[in-house]
Order: structure tokens, then sequence, then C-alpha cells
């Protein structure tokens, strides 16, 4: 939980020396989840959740440095599985919002001739790059909770929002046992409580 938060003070560009200078020495001009692991161990064990908190965020656009055009969950749909016959014919699937934005022709960024399939999605892509415009504000995570603020809690029970409690450990739980024994119990699973009308 902890590790995600550094992970999101990362991706918000927060005003943090570390943050700066991993953006800095790394991933200047690059989109950081498109590139290979690299820095410190503790920085790679950070880094190593961005799947994870690709899952679990969309993106706001901002200035598009750090959003992935095919792979980016920022237009409501992953693209690539929006217009999959144009994906076929990209020359760079990593490339970033900004340098979509930047480039002369959207027609420069496909691979030649192109089939009549992908022809079609061109256009809607065409269609799909004039509606949005870039700022000078940092991309945005919004989180599925509907904040762009990070909430260990929230992430917690989003963790184990399905998961089922065996029921050994609802018993202990609802008994009226002091809470250092509950935790004892609790912390050695191996031990079954197979007597129950013994409980206080």
């Amino acid at each position: 939980m902890m590790l995600m938060k550094q992970l999101h003070k990362f991706y918000s560009k927060a005003d943090v020396p570390w943050v700066q200078q991993v953006w800095f020495k790394y991933y200047s001009n690059r989109v950081p989840h498109s590139q290979k692991e690299v820095g410190s161990f503790w920085w790679k064990d950070v880094f190593r959740l961005k799947d994870l908190y690709g899952f679990i965020t969309t993106c706001q656009l901002g200035d598009g440095t750090s959003v992935l055009l095919w792979k980016g969950n920022w237009a409501g749909e992953i693209l690539i599985d929006l217009f999959p016959n144009i994906a076929m014919f990209v020359k760079h699937p990593d490339i970033s919002v900004k340098e979509v934005c930047e480039a002369e022709s959207l027609d420069n960024l496909f691979h030649i001739p192109i089939s009549q399939a992908a022809a079609v999605e061109l256009e809607d892509l065409r269609t799909l790059a004039h509606s949005f415009e870039l700022s000078e504000d940092t991309d945005m995570s919004i989180f599925c909770w509907g904040s762009s603020m990070y909430s260990a809690a929230k992430l917690y029970k989003l963790a184990f929002l399905t998961m089922q409690t065996p029921a050994d450990f609802r018993f202990i739980w609802k008994s009226k046992v002091t809470p250092r024994v509950k935790f004892f119990a609790l912390a050695n699973p191996a031990r079954q409580i197979k007597h129950k009308k013994y409980a206080c």
C-alpha cells in the first residue's frame, strides 16, 4: 500500500526531490511504463506496481507526456482495442499522446499501404484526435473510486472486495475473548477451533 502511494507521487510529478530526480534522470521526454526497468532496487520495487496502478486508474490528459496513445486508458477505452485494424499498421505502438499531437501528419505514424478497414478506423481516430486539446498541466490519474487522491484504505477495501472471510476467522472475531487472544489465534492459522461450544 505504501509503495503504491510512492508510485502515485511519481506519476503526479509531486514537488518532492526524489520524484523530480527520477523524472529528470530516467524519463525525460519518455513515457515511464513503456521503458525497461532502470534505477535503484528501491525504485524498481516501486515501479513494478505500474500495471496494478494502470488497472485501478484512468488518465486525465494534461500535457500528454506520460500517457500512451494506444495503450493508455485516457479515452474511455484502450485505443488498441477500439481501433484494432489501424493499430496493426502503427510504427511506434508506445508513442505518447503528446507526440501524436505534435506530429506533422497523422498518416506518417503508420506503415503504408493500409487496409480498407484500417482506413475507416483512421478517419475515426482523426476525429478523436481533433476532439481533445492538451494543456501545460501534468497528466492526472483518477482512481476507480472517483478521486485523484490516493487512499490506502480504499485500495485495501478494493483488494478484498470479493474475498470471502474463512468461517473460522469470522467465529474468532465475533467471540468475546480479549483482542490479544484473537490476534494470537489469527496469527496461527494452523490452529483450528474445533469445539466452538467451549468458546467464551
